[in-house]
């Protein structure tokens, strides 16, 4: 591999992290200025949708899909898609955003434990060991908080890294995996806007009445999903999956120097000791497939 394709691929790959670390922060300004969790993923995902279709008239992709594939899509959407979206924005609102995140990245240690339970995959040192120091970061963050905690909020958190995981699996398990990923992302983002306003509408929970600035960054919210999205496929493109997820662990490590030095979240030895953890965890799941050879 040409050294320099090499460097890209590694910066995409960081700055897809960063820019995911990124969004968390901004949809707390946004909350500020009266936004609520269902109107900012709504309008995120509308922004995201009408960028993708230029992006894919650009590049000249076809849009054709399997009229069998349509219901899959929107299963994945509101499980995977709408879902975590949803309630992981939602946790913001009741706990720190980088207690959040980091709970939420435990979702690689829970599609391996659900790859386990459902498809009878087995359970090798790496994976234990991973499952383990999951658990044992989670306890360490949770347990060991300098401050009261609302359980509303880590159970939104760990929840949304369930739901993310269900929806790798259908990708991976499905016949969903062989189409372009730019097209099945578009497809996603569209069936989740449809989705999510129709659950607002019938609850009566959009709410539209909010500042300017809540909508300017909502816009950069949609923006930077879509930039951060396609830099990740281009990196996987050049480095591969398993290179491109261990980098992706600058996630959580953004969102909580991020929400220390903008929203003044507190930073304390269990917030260190449990994320690197769950890091760890997040590690031993990539290096073990990497021992096997099989995609992430």
């Amino acid at each position: 591999m040409n050294s320099n394709n090499n460097i890209k691929g590694i910066l995409l790959a960081m700055c897809s992290a960063v820019g995911f670390g990124i969004m968390p922060i901004i949809a707390s300004y946004a909350y500020k200025y009266g936004a609520n969790p269902i109107t900012l993923v709504l309008i995120r995902f509308f922004v995201a949708s009408i960028l993708l279709f230029f992006y894919v008239l650009l590049t000249k992709k076809s849009l054709k899909l399997d009229i069998k594939l349509i219901p899959k899509i929107i299963i994945t959407s509101i499980i995977g898609y709408a879902t975590t979206a949803l309630i992981l924005f939602k946790s913001y609102q009741y706990i720190d955003v980088g207690l959040a995140t980091v709970l939420h990245f435990n979702y690689p240690c829970v599609v391996t434990l659900l790859c386990f339970i459902v498809f009878k995959e087995k359970l090798n040192k790496y994976k234990i060991g991973a499952l383990l120091m999951s658990l044992i970061g989670i306890w360490v963050l949770i347990g060991f908080s300098h401050i009261e905690l609302n359980a509303k909020g880590i159970t939104f958190a760990i929840l949304s890294g369930m739901s993310y995981s269900v929806y790798i699996l259908i990708i991976d398990h499905s016949s969903l995996r062989k189409l372009d990923s730019i097209i099945l992302t578009l497809y996603l983002t569209v069936f989740c806007f449809l989705a999510l306003f129709t659950f607002g509408t019938i609850t009566n929970t959009i709410k539209l009445n909010i500042s300017w600035k809540a909508y300017s960054l909502f816009i950069v919210l949609g923006c930077i999903s879509i930039f951060t999205l396609l830099m990740f496929i281009d990196a996987v493109k050049i480095i591969g999956s398993v290179k491109s997820s261990i980098l992706s662990t600058l996630e959580p490590i953004t969102g909580i120097i991020l929400s220390a030095v903008f929203l003044g979240e507190h930073i304390g030895i269990n917030t260190v000791i449990g994320t690197v953890c769950i890091l760890l965890a997040v590690y031993g799941t990539v290096f073990d497939s990497l021992k096997n050879n099989k995609k992430l």
